[in-house]
């Protein structure tokens, strides 16, 4: 989009674009932090991710819990 505007207008006048892209980043966590401040409140209340799975949960997700692993060890080979 820049370089359309480049070709057309000049360089200064193109880098608004850009601009305008950093001042609205700049200014959206200022308007959610003012003016939605009620429902951005309102997540807080979740645990996802802050507690840890029960066994049961992580036998739902993923199947059997692997009790009995068995570790196998590769043999260290010498190249020439």
């Amino acid at each position: 989009m820049t370089g359309a505007v480049v070709t057309r207008v000049n360089a200064h006048t193109a880098m608004a674009i850009p601009m305008m892209g950093y001042i609205l980043a700049l200014a959206f966590p200022i308007y959610v932090n003012i003016y939605k401040r009620d429902n951005m409140d309102l997540h807080r209340n979740t645990e996802v991710n802050v507690k840890a799975p029960s066994a049961k949960e992580l036998e739902l997700e993923g199947g059997p819990i692997a009790t009995n692993v068995e570790v196998v060890e590769t043999q260290n080979t010498e190249r020439a």
